[in-house]
């Protein structure tokens, strides 16, 4: 509609091909999955478009979300290490409960603490606890949201998460959340973050929202 071929496939074959070496798109769908609404199946100009495409077209133009971040990305680190340890319970434990406990935000939560990158939305919590002698012995139930092809709606799962607390310390994770648990947590503050370097530039936010409209 525009005259001229905007270049977007050429780009992304370009830059995010090549198997293992590039995975997906997981911050970008996170991303998505919290500022837009759900697209619906569409035909416009002839074409057709079915619900996963325009999703994948919106998740494009989110490859280089604004956030804030807790923790540090494990990238080789061994496990016990502290960028392996972190997101510290004492951390997860307060923003979990202050951003979406208080400010009702959702949290992204890198699911694996080692170096592979899973982003996954996070919605709801369920938290228990119980004290004794100065330790607070806590069970998190977290609600997140799966990526899933061909459907419509969410399709939620749930991780628990299991740590004690005790003032002044980072709090330790115990039982199977020594070795599962988050790598890091971040809050999305709008669509594109400074630089942007991983995002198709041929895809345009604006021409994907007249198709999702």
């Amino acid at each position: 509609t525009r005259g001229s071929n905007p270049g977007s496939q050429a780009w992304e074959r370009s830059n995010h091909t090549g198997g293992s070496a590039w995975w997906g798109h997981c911050q970008a769908w996170a991303a998505a999955s919290v500022l837009e609404p759900e697209p619906k199946a569409v035909t416009k100009e002839g074409i057709q478009f079915r619900q996963d495409d325009v999703e994948g077209m919106l998740i494009e133009t989110y490859t280089s979300p604004a956030y804030r971040m807790w923790g540090l990305e494990c990238n080789g680190c061994a496990e016990g290490s502290p960028a392996y340890r972190d997101v510290t319970p004492a951390v997860f434990d307060s923003v979990m409960r202050e951003q979406m406990g208080e400010k009702r935000n959702n949290v992204v939560l890198d699911m694996d603490p080692g170096t592979p990158v899973w982003n996954y939305p996070a919605y709801a919590y369920d938290r228990s606890s119980v004290v004794y002698r100065g330790v607070e012995t806590v069970t998190m139930r977290v609600t997140i949201s799966v990526p899933r092809v061909n459907i419509s709606g969410n399709d939620p799962d749930t991780v628990t998460y299991t740590y004690t607390l005790r003032d002044g310390t980072d709090g330790q994770w115990i039982d199977g959340s020594v070795t599962d648990h988050p790598d890091f947590l971040w809050v999305i503050n709008g669509r594109t973050g400074s630089g942007g370097s991983n995002a198709n530039p041929k895809v345009l936010y604006s021409i994907v929202k007249e198709i999702a409209r």
